[in-house]
């Protein structure tokens, strides 16, 4: 699923936006570090290093994708999606997925300054950036946002925040711990 966001936005937001290499025959969840463009039903997707674009699957429950190093691109679709970035500036999009208690989607950027979109939500979201009693993690409402938790855990020293308004999208830029999702 490719982003609908333009290439100069894109730019700005200092994500990189292509060529990748083909998905193989196989549908090979894990990727080789090469800009791979990986589309898997597989419950864990590995980017492994590489800009990566990485797409779920709708089908299944529960996915767990980890973006590895590299600005990568990943898009949840349905189901429970676990998400970490990992090191480099992302776009993140759990999508339409997850729900209340233990089916909860966590979107977690890893280190560098990633950009959580809902540009393909039919209702508009609310996301509190005030992490609550839950340490470091921001709840989400509204669309496809429904029930996400949003790891917002700012390194003090440097954080840096701002927010984007675009056409027909709404992106927030945040700079996130490199914690695990288990922190």
């Amino acid at each position: 699923m490719p982003t609908n966001i333009d290439n100069d936005t894109l730019a700005l937001l200092q994500l990189y936006n292509g060529g990748w290499l083909p998905e193989d025959e196989t549908n090979n969840p894990i990727g080789n570090g090469r800009n791979n463009d990986i589309n898997s039903a597989a419950l864990t997707i590995l980017g492994n290093g590489g800009h990566d674009r990485i797409t779920g699957d709708d089908t299944l429950l529960v996915q767990l994708i980890n973006g590895g190093a590299g600005s990568d691109q990943i898009f949840g679709m349905g189901g429970q999606d676990n998400i970490n970035g990992g090191v480099g500036n992302d776009l993140i999009e759990g999508g339409s997925g997850g729900g209340a208690g233990l089916l909860r989607e966590v979107l977690n950027g890893g280190d560098g300054i990633d950009t959580l979109s809902y540009e393909n939500s039919q209702d508009g979201v609310t996301i509190n950036l005030m992490p609550g009693a839950g340490g470091n993690i921001a709840e989400a409402s509204g669309g496809d946002a429904e029930f996400d938790l949003v790891k917002v855990g700012l390194k003090m020293s440097s954080a840096r925040m701002a927010m984007t308004s675009l056409p027909a999208i709404m992106a927030i830029m945040f700079s996130l711990v490199s914690a695990a999702l288990t922190n």
